[in-house]
């Protein structure tokens, strides 16, 4: 017969053997499955200051998300968010992401999940509002009609 005293040791070091064994499994896991596109886009767009600044981020006063109303026949809601070096565009059921990069006054897009193209825009902030206006004609149609043209704000 088992006493009571070992009976819980037993129970004990079976749940510290089990705790130990779910976070390796974990650890394997996550080293090799990656993480999912949806928590590539939110690594790639984490709006947070850094301490050091990559090349050609974008300033603090563009960073966050801003919101506009498509003037269609949906009246959609846009909301575009831009961290230090990546952007995230939604629309309906619709989201990209991808790759910015500031120099100036013009904003670059580009790597996005849903088009290889490029679009570069003009920015300007006015009265809490951020206007774009592309340069040359976006390669990724969907993403010039969320962009060119439009106000946001915060």
């Amino acid at each position: 017969m088992v006493s009571k005293a070992t009976r819980i040791l037993q129970e004990r070091s079976l749940s510290i053997l089990s705790a130990a064994t779910l976070a390796i499994i974990m650890t394997a896991c996550a080293s090799v499955g990656g993480a999912s596109p949806s928590e590539r886009a939110a690594e790639s767009t984490d709006v947070s200051p850094s301490p050091s600044e990559a090349p050609h981020a974008a300033p603090p006063e563009l960073r966050g998300a801003w919101t506009t109303t498509l003037d269609n026949s949906a009246q959609e809601l846009v909301t575009l968010t831009l961290s230090q070096t990546g952007y995230q565009i939604h629309r309906g059921g619709n989201f990209g992401f991808g790759v910015i990069a500031v120099d100036a006054n013009q904003i670059t897009f580009s790597q996005s999940n849903l088009c290889d193209g490029v679009g570069t825009y003009t920015w300007s902030l006015d009265a809490g509002s951020l206007q774009l206006a592309s340069v040359e004609a976006d390669e990724c149609p969907g993403r010039a009609g969320d962009i060119d043209g439009q106000t946001y704000t915060h």
